[in-house]
């Protein structure tokens, strides 16, 4: 017989009078009360105030963009902008990895400062001429 155990030697499943045929009648997919004789519906839940958290909103979006405007980049971004343009892909996504340590973070600084080659090509370079 398949069983849940909890703790040392207690089987749930035994105690409650389940034999594996019906507990391997329940889906995955469906919720169950606890003692997995009566099948329930998934509860609608509300939206919690947590859900949105790591999402940049407008007012932030629009704060780094000026902050990044008046500074810059920083030393290591204007290398890795500078391997780039000589084609060294690969090169540019080593040194983001050994300056932001790990893999995902020089993955994103990596399309990061491909955009903003994209957009500087696509306008016509960053700096006018006069």
């Amino acid at each position: 017989m398949i069983g849940l155990f909890l703790g040392s030697g207690f089987n749930f499943i035994d105690q409650v009078g389940i034999s594996s045929w019906q507990w391997d009648g329940i889906s995955q997919s469906q919720s169950c009360s606890i003692y997995a004789s009566h099948i329930v519906t998934n509860k609608e839940l509300l939206p919690r105030p947590v859900d949105p958290k790591g999402k940049t909103s407008k007012r932030i979006h629009f704060e780094r963009n000026v902050i990044r405007e008046v500074a810059g980049f920083a030393p290591y971004e204007k290398r890795i902008d500078a391997l780039l343009k000589v084609g060294k892909d690969k090169r540019a996504l080593k040194l983001a990895k050994r300056k932001l340590c790990t893999y995902e973070r020089a993955k994103m600084k990596h399309g990061e400062m491909s955009n903003v080659l994209c957009r500087m090509r696509a306008t016509g370079g960053g700096k006018k001429k006069k």
